[in-house]
């Protein structure tokens, strides 16, 4: 039965076993679905803590590379960046273990949208990250 609900209204299905698990009735439970939820929730938060990093490195390689015209606007994605970043990490300290994967992906994802924005050798960037992490997120 909460297969079949799962299957068909997933917001119905997370409400009933949210029930089932204030009531702790643990017989009605559909384990094998929660478990699958429950992990696709952690894996969510990474992946927005490294499309975050993305947008802050590609800002922060575009401030020190092109400073230009729109320095104001790529401070204010920085500054905007750096505090959702925090938030997360706040809310799950526990993300900061995988702070510096997450920023090897996320640098060298950056390094290739700033080069294809601007139209120049994805060589002209260094290989690995300039930055440490606490540069990265420092808000000085």
């Amino acid at each position: 039965m909460t297969q079949v609900l799962y299957d068909e209204d997933f917001y119905a299905w997370t409400k009933q076993q949210a029930s089932l698990l204030q009531a702790e009735v643990i017989e009605g439970l559909d384990l094998a679905n929660l478990a699958e939820e429950i992990e696709a929730m952690g894996k969510g938060q990474c992946r927005e803590l490294g499309s975050r990093l993305t947008v802050l490195l590609i800002h922060l390689l575009k401030l020190h590379f092109y400073q230009r015209q729109h320095v104001k606007n790529w401070r204010s994605a920085i500054h905007t960046q750096r505090g959702e970043i925090e938030l997360a990490l706040r809310n799950s300290p526990s993300l900061r273990l995988v702070l510096p994967d997450a920023i090897f992906c996320a640098y060298r994802q950056a390094c290739w949208d700033v080069a294809r924005e601007n139209q120049v050798a994805q060589a002209k960037f260094k290989a690995d990250c300039p930055w440490t992490v606490e540069q990265i997120l420092d808000e000085d």
